[in-house]
């Protein structure tokens, strides 16, 4: 008789793990200041919407109820875009919601912070920077505004 063993990296036991601690629950929380293997609790919210989609979609295949994602108050930096399709839909007749926590202000952005800045006219008040010839933008917001 042979014993053939499978390894698994950690991110699959921990995915695992997560599954199995939400899988009972109906409101899951994220915060960028959470921690993605965390389970997705109020008091222990993951980190990023990556992974909470992850996680949800990963529970929404039989579902008993709706599933609330509230998104804690802070900024959400997206490395590449967020896509969601039909896998992270409801199902069972039942909706799948992401909202902001009562009273919070999430903010998701996949905007990149521009340095550098240098006075070039000081009677004109005009400063500028290099941003390089890879970077292609549609907008360009001063002081977050």
């Amino acid at each position: 008789m042979y014993l053939i063993m499978k390894t698994l990296n950690v991110a699959t036991i921990l995915l695992a793990v997560i599954t199995a601690q939400v899988a009972a629950q109906t409101t899951l929380y994220v915060s960028p200041q959470g921690n993605d293997s965390n389970k997705g609790s109020i008091t222990a919210p993951l980190r990023t919407l990556s992974k909470i989609r992850e996680i949800v979609r990963t529970i929404n295949t039989s579902m008993t109820q709706d599933i609330v994602v509230y998104l804690r108050g802070g900024t959400y930096v997206l490395d590449s875009t967020l896509s969601l399709n039909q896998q992270d839909g409801g199902t069972n007749n039942f909706t799948i919601r992401y909202k902001a926590y009562e009273n919070e202000i999430p903010v998701v952005s996949g905007g990149v912070s521009i340095t550098g800045w240098a006075m070039h006219d000081a009677g004109k008040n005009i400063y500028r920077t290099s941003i390089g010839t890879d970077f292609d933008s549609r907008h360009l917001y001063v002081d977050g505004g």
